[in-house]
């Protein structure tokens, strides 16, 4: 459901998403985003890192999955502060 591209910098980490049009009308790609966004500003995600967020369409772009996916794609790619 996601592609996520993680980049190391000197900086405070910063977030990029991208909803393909293919998703849907722009209200339901917009309602994506703000998940999105507000998940990863509750989670800890460590300092340093330009993170792009790619939603791809599939046949289950369900609201509900977005926090466990997410979590998951971060965890695999190392910058999830885990308690």
């Amino acid at each position: 459901m996601f592609t996520v591209l993680a980049l190391q910098t000197d900086n405070e980490t910063r977030l990029g998403v991208s909803v393909s049009k293919k998703v849907g009308k722009a209200p339901y790609r917009n309602r994506f985003k703000r998940l999105i966004k507000e998940n990863c500003r509750l989670m800890d995600l460590k300092p340093g890192y330009d993170v792009v967020v790619s939603v791809k369409p599939t046949q289950e772009c369900a609201f509900l999955l977005v926090k466990t996916d997410l979590e998951k794609s971060f965890s695999r790619l190392g910058i999830l502060l885990l308690p």
